[in-house]
């Protein structure tokens, strides 16, 4: 009984660590590179996760990624 407990104990332990390792959230601000101004309005994606979002008012973005990894950020002006 101890050794189903102790094995099912390292199971959810390495479980447990699989699914909260992975998952990422980028974020940041898009601004300007002449006058530092926040760009609003501006379509940021992740392009391999095939994910985006635009900025706000401040420029400020976030997206959540299901992976870690490397990934190709495409920006564009809306």
């Amino acid at each position: 009984m101890r050794e189903l407990r102790m094995k099912l104990f390292a199971a959810i332990l390495f479980l447990g660590g699989m699914t909260t390792a992975e998952a990422q959230t980028l974020r940041g601000t898009v601004t300007d590179a002449i006058s530092g101004e926040a760009l609003i309005g501006t379509t940021v994606k992740v392009v391999e996760a095939d994910k985006g979002t635009i900025s706000d008012a401040d420029g400020n973005f976030r997206i959540d990624i299901p992976q870690s990894g490397r990934y190709t950020i495409l920006i564009r002006p809306t």
